[in-house]
């Protein structure tokens, strides 16, 4: 999403319109059930929009829990870098807040305490580019210069 100028209001506005979609889209896929992201995801996530999504883009195999925490809260970690390089006024919708430090810690610790292995472990990486290939298409249309050959 590098290709989208957060200098602008336009740009911060299309940033945030692709966060909102892909989050609905997520919270639907997931079926709501996010591990320590849960919270962050329903609080991000426009309830009405995504029991709308969920019929349309809730797969039937469900995105792993962990998969869901795994890039949502890591994610807040990446957006943090670029709220630092906005201006505090321009620190707006997903650049508003800090990141869940406290949920990503949580995260961390769960599974270094019980390291998923096997199908499970390859189930949870699996569906980690699962929910970065919804983020990728909701923001394909917004990225023209994107280089197709990164799909």
């Amino acid at each position: 999403m590098g290709a989208i100028d957060l200098s602008t209001p336009g740009g911060r506005s299309e940033f945030q319109r692709i966060h909102d979609r892909a989050n609905a889209r997520v919270l639907a896929a997931c079926r709501g059930n996010a591990a320590e992201a849960t919270d962050y995801l329903a609080r991000a996530t426009d309830q009405d929009a995504a029991a709308h999504l969920e019929e349309q883009y809730a797969p039937d195999d469900i995105i792993h829990p962990d998969a869901v925490a795994y890039v949502i809260l890591g994610s807040q970690l990446g957006l943090a870098y670029l709220r630092k390089s906005l201006h505090v006024s321009d620190r707006t919708g997903v650049f508003q807040a800090e990141p869940d430090l406290r949920s990503w810690k949580s995260f961390l610790a769960r599974i270094a305490a019980d390291p998923p292995e096997g199908d499970q472990r390859e189930r949870i990486l699996n569906d980690s580019a699962r929910v970065f290939d919804i983020f990728l298409s909701v923001a394909d249309p917004a990225l023209p210069s994107h280089d197709q050959e990164t799909r």
